[in-house]
């Protein structure tokens, strides 16, 4: 259901809307395009989530219009290739990686915010699947070379950008803010400001776990 925002497809309906009227305000054309570039990051992040379960699906890369029959009969799509979902998580995380800057500025107020480093580790990531038995049975040289030339971009924007090993094991646990890890690439952030212990805890460990 593309209109239910808590899914995947929900959340590609709200990047598309984005990308669809963005173009309308009149901010200026390098801010729109780094805001793009962080929606593009997005959305090659849900449908890798659906390709990696899923392999081929309906690539859905405008909004669909929402209320009649004849807009239900317009979203039975049929599945894509695995292989052009995967070209176009590509293309997606190329333009994020082409606009993002390697660091965002003031890094208290945007940490955690993606980084042309973290898309193109991503990308690595992507590809590294792509290339694997579970998407590669016949093992295709051309698929490893490609993941290895994706990676090792990601390891040079970086390491450029000043990401990288930790000096210190302990600093990496224990650091004089968290904006100071060097291995920080893609970061999911907990709240840790709340009093409740529900919201603290880790909700999938807990119920996952025999009492």
């Amino acid at each position: 259901n593309s209109l239910d925002p808590n899914n995947n497809y929900g959340k590609i309906r709200s990047i598309n809307d984005f990308l669809r009227d963005i173009d309308a305000g009149t901010i200026p054309l390098a801010t729109k395009n780094r805001f793009k570039a962080q929606v593009l990051f997005f959305r090659a992040y849900r449908y890798f989530d659906l390709v990696r379960l899923y392999g081929g699906v309906p690539l859905i890369l405008t909004s669909l219009p929402a209320i009649g029959d004849e807009a239900k009969d317009a979203a039975k799509l049929p599945r894509n290739a695995t292989t052009e979902c995967i070209h176009q998580i590509i293309k997606d995380l190329d333009t994020a990686i082409k606009y993002l800057p390697g660091r965002w500025n003031d890094p208290a107020a945007n940490w955690g915010r993606i980084t042309r480093g973290a898309a193109a580790a991503f990308k690595g990531r992507v590809l590294l699947t792509y290339a694997s038995p579970q998407f590669n049975p016949t093992d295709l040289q051309d698929r490893w070379r490609d993941a290895y030339d994706a990676n090792l971009q990601a390891y040079s924007l970086l390491t450029a950008s000043g990401f990288g090993l930790s000096a210190s094991y302990e600093n990496i646990w224990f650091p004089a803010s968290e904006t100071e890890n060097p291995e920080a690439v893609l970061v999911t952030g907990y709240n840790n400001s709340t009093g409740d212990q529900t919201k603290k805890n880790n909700g999938y460990d807990r119920a996952t776990r025999p009492s």
